[in-house]
Formats: structure tokens, sequence, C-alpha cells
């Protein structure tokens, strides 16, 4: 009966601190959509030491934009992956992207390479087609050369999951590219599809 009470007990801590986040987390969205910066910022910055991916992503967010403090990519890379390592999907591609289009020293293809393909396999299109076209320009691949088999599967990819940003690019690289290299990148298609495309169709 102690072990029981105690369970009981435990689990009314869990619910009312899960409460006590969710009110807080509200205060500072509401905080943000009337224009308190540096309240929402101060807000989203104590929640997300507590280890919560949505606190960290927003607050990765604001030091990103410089939204209620200083702008600081550092400190929004480092939040952004914390969000990331609990495989927060918005978290990942937006840190994907500030790899790929920041400037030096913060720029980093190869990264960028990483985090789009991690997001790309929790269900994000849009790291399909970024994927596609870092390919098409030559960045972050192994050889840093543009590689137009390879931007063509991805595009593909993308396609196949009713993108239509992926078939404009699909299109613009398939002029590129010879029927061979083709049947190649359909080959490379087929066999990622099954981890890309078909766990996310309905």
């Amino acid at each position: 009966m102690k072990k029981i009470f105690k369970l009981i007990i435990l689990s009314s801590l869990v619910f009312i601190t899960t409460l006590g986040f969710a009110d807080a987390f509200q205060q500072a969205s509401d905080a943000y959509d009337q224009k308190q910066y540096p309240q929402a910022f101060a807000a989203f910055k104590k929640l997300a030491l507590t280890g919560n991916p949505k606190a960290q992503y927003n607050l990765a967010y604001l030091y990103q934009n410089g939204v209620g403090t200083q702008q600081n990519l550092r400190q929004a890379i480092y939040w952004y992956r914390q969000a990331a390592i609990k495989k927060h999907i918005n978290a990942i591609y937006n840190l994907a992207h500030l790899y790929q289009h920041s400037k030096p020293p913060i720029q980093n293809f190869k990264e960028a390479m990483v985090w789009y393909t991690k997001a790309a396999k929790l269900g994000s299109i849009s790291a399909l087609v970024n994927i596609g076209q870092m390919h098409f320009m030559g960045q972050g691949n192994k050889k840093n050369k543009k590689d137009y088999i390879e931007a063509y599967v991805w595009f593909n990819l993308a396609v196949a999951r009713g993108s239509r940003n992926g078939l404009y690019n699909k299109d613009l690289v398939t002029v590129k590219i010879a029927p061979l290299d083709i049947s190649k990148g359909e080959t490379r298609y087929r066999e990622r599809r099954p981890i890309y495309v078909t766990p996310f169709l309905k």
C-alpha cells in the first residue's frame, strides 16, 4: 500500500509539473504574440533550461533572429542542437538551414547536409528539396562538386512526397544529365524510397 501511495504522489507531482510548464509556455508565447520580446526571451530561456525541446527551439529562433536579445548565431546553433537531439524536426531543419545559409565561419555545408538528411528521415519534404539543391550546386557532398545524378534522386524523392518545388527542380536537372545517368538516378531513388517516402505516405 505504501508503494502504491508513493506512486500516486509521484504521478500527481509529474501532472502538476506538466501543467505548470504548459501555463508558463503559454505565457511566454503570449508575450511573443504581444511583441513583448524581452519578456518572451527571458521566459523561453528559463523553460529551455528545463530541457523542453519546444522551448529550446523557440529560444534558438530568438537568438538566430535577434528577437528580444542580441543576435547570437552560436547560441542559436547550441539551442537548436539541444532540441534536435530530442528529434524536434523544425529544430533539425533550421539548424541545417543555418549552416547552409550563414556566412563563414558559421557556414558549414557538410554539417548542413548531415542535418538536412536527419530532417528528411523524420519526414521533412523541404529537406529533401534542399539536399537536392545542395548536390546541384556542389555543396556539402563528398567531393564538393556538382552532382546532378544525386540532385535528381533527391528531387525525385521530394516529388514522390508531393512537392511542386521538387518537380520544378527535377525538370531543371533532368535536361543536364544523360539517359544512362537518369537510369542510375532511378535505381538510387528506388533504394531510398523505403526510407524517405514510404513511411510518410498515408
